[in-house]
């Protein structure tokens, strides 16, 4: 099956996906969805938090945001460090 080749794949990489937690909110302002967020841990391992209702596609954006974290590390604007975990960035989608 793809997913658990998926996830195992995604593992070996630095990247796990967490539980998930919260559900996805709406920004009244922008209309932009916060989806989850990425934590790189100090170890380097990147954790991915969905929302708990978040859609596949929303989850594939998170997984891609991962990766580009796990190359990059925490770089650029949102990421805010979390002492004893590491840095943690939420994700958001635009409206469409």
């Amino acid at each position: 099956m793809i997913i658990p080749r998926t996830l195992a794949a995604l593992s070996e990489l630095g990247i796990v996906m967490a539980e998930p937690c919260g559900r996805v909110a709406i920004d009244p302002a922008t209309l932009y969805a916060e989806i989850g967020c990425l934590i790189v841990n100090y170890d380097g391992t990147v954790e991915v938090v969905a929302a708990d209702d978040a859609t596949v596609e929303q989850q594939v954006e998170l997984i891609r945001q991962a990766r580009i974290a796990r190359i990059d590390g925490p770089t650029g604007v949102g990421w805010r460090g979390v002492d004893g975990l590491g840095w943690v960035c939420s994700v958001f989608e635009p409206p469409r």
